[in-house]
């Protein structure tokens, strides 16, 4: 058989919930039981994609003690790394940007962009270094997720009406709104970003008023079981936890044929909510592969009337120049990654702009930046051999947290034999 990764099946989700009472210990410590604890639960943007679901705009710290929440505080993630001091080198993607403040040197590494590594885990215990060098102090949980889940939420309400945005919100404008008001700088208290929190109180206020408090904890524990839901941290004991739930970074105790894609956009814009995606993996031996991954990027002049008539709704006709190529209407710029199983060798005729950028006892990473521009189509190709004990007759595809319309094409010797499409 030939497959591609699906949604929670009952194995894993008795697995769950067996887990789950196997370190009820562990759970209670995140909750203060035995010190004070802090989590650190990231509002991701995956209009701008990262490794964990997307940009992380904004954040919340909670913090416990005793059982009880003594502190649950909204912050603009600028409003973070403003506290840090001092140039951090940056990973290879950030690379490409130039730093203001550090002439010669490429961007500091901030906790903005610290959701860049394969693994969660990693992502958590860097956010922790970062936290502490801001003054947050430790971070024993660190938890991120992603717009679809405030679209979902959303959905069971809306429409949302508040009081200063003169446009109704609902589950098909709720992001472009909240994005609208942010990049043009519009809002009635705090910084631009504080927007998120004033509409996640109208949100809470609205599940509350409607009694809908149990289906949106259905949506979030489905966003949790279909792997939309990222966590980690730099704690043992709470890794082994997490780990043992079988739902996080699922792709590193995969056995056979698997690839897990990481988009990590350097657009410095929303192009990611425009852009259509298909791979296709043909099997053309036992353990060769070529992938094939198509990039059509759908900003038009359809979209682009659509934000200008947006602007002008939300005030903001003095800025559609500038939000025109933010919302999208600018190139799609992606250091994109493939991970794959260790030992994975990178064959002659694949896309000359990918490498093999790492390889260990856990995955091997091929590497490389794409380019699509507005109403362009970009493939690009890689071909590789598998090492001879992960050589399956089927494919498991690990799609990326936040990665939206794509589709999954499995192939043997040129046939499709499976078809998945992510909305």
């Amino acid at each position: 058989m030939i497959g591609s990764q699906g949604g929670m099946d009952v194995a894993l989700a008795q697995n769950f919930w067996i887990n789950i009472q196997k370190y009820r210990d562990t759970w209670y410590t995140i909750l203060g039981k035995k010190w004070p604890t802090r989590i650190l639960l990231l509002n991701q943007n995956s209009d701008e994609l990262r490794a964990g679901g997307g940009f992380p705009g904004t954040a919340f710290i909670i913090e416990f003690n005793a059982g009880q929440m003594t502190r649950f505080q909204f912050y603009d993630i600028y409003a973070l790394d403003w506290n840090l001091r001092g140039y951090r080198p940056s990973p290879e993607w950030i690379n490409r940007f130039r730093s203001i403040d550090y002439p010669g040197k490429s961007v500091e590494f901030e906790i903005r962009d610290a959701n860049y590594y394969p693994r969660f885990r990693d992502s958590a215990v860097k956010l922790n270094e970062l936290a502490q060098e801001a003054g947050i102090g430790k971070i024993d949980l660190v938890v991120g997720i992603n717009q679809k889940l405030l679209e979902d939420i959303v959905r069971l309400v809306e429409p949302i009406h508040i009081e200063w945005i003169p446009v109704a919100i609902d589950h098909k404008n709720v992001t472009l709104v909240l994005s609208m008001l942010v990049e043009g700088k519009k809002t009635i208290t705090g910084t631009p970003k504080w927007t998120v929190k004033i509409l996640s109180d109208a949100l809470l206020s609205e599940l509350h008023e409607q009694g809908k408090q149990q289906q949106a904890a259905f949506v979030f524990a489905s966003h949790v079981y279909n792997g939309e839901f990222v966590a980690g941290s730099r704690r043992a004991d709470v890794q082994q936890a997490l780990d043992g739930l079988g739902i996080f970074d699922r792709w590193q105790w995969e056995k056979g044929d698997w690839v897990y894609p990481i988009f990590t956009s350097i657009s410095r814009n929303k192009s990611d909510r425009l852009m259509e995606r298909t791979f296709e993996i043909n099997h053309t031996d036992r353990c060769e592969r070529v992938l094939t991954l198509r990039q059509k990027h759908w900003f038009d002049l359809v979209e682009a009337s659509r934000i200008r008539s947006l602007a002008q709704e939300l005030g903001l006709s003095d800025k559609i120049k500038t939000l025109l190529p933010v919302q999208g209407g600018g190139d799609n710029v992606q250091y994109l990654r493939f991970i794959l199983p260790p030992g994975t060798k990178l064959l002659p005729k694949s896309d000359p702009d990918f490498s093999v950028a790492d390889s260990n006892s856990i995955f091997t990473t091929i590497d490389g930046y794409e380019t699509t521009s507005p109403g362009t189509t970009r493939s690009m190709t890689l071909r590789y051999v598998l090492p001879e004990w992960y050589c399956d007759a089927r494919t498991e595809f690990f799609k990326q947290p936040g990665l939206r319309n794509t589709r999954v094409v499995i192939q043997k010797q040129g046939a499709n034999v499976y078809q998945k499409f992510y909305e």
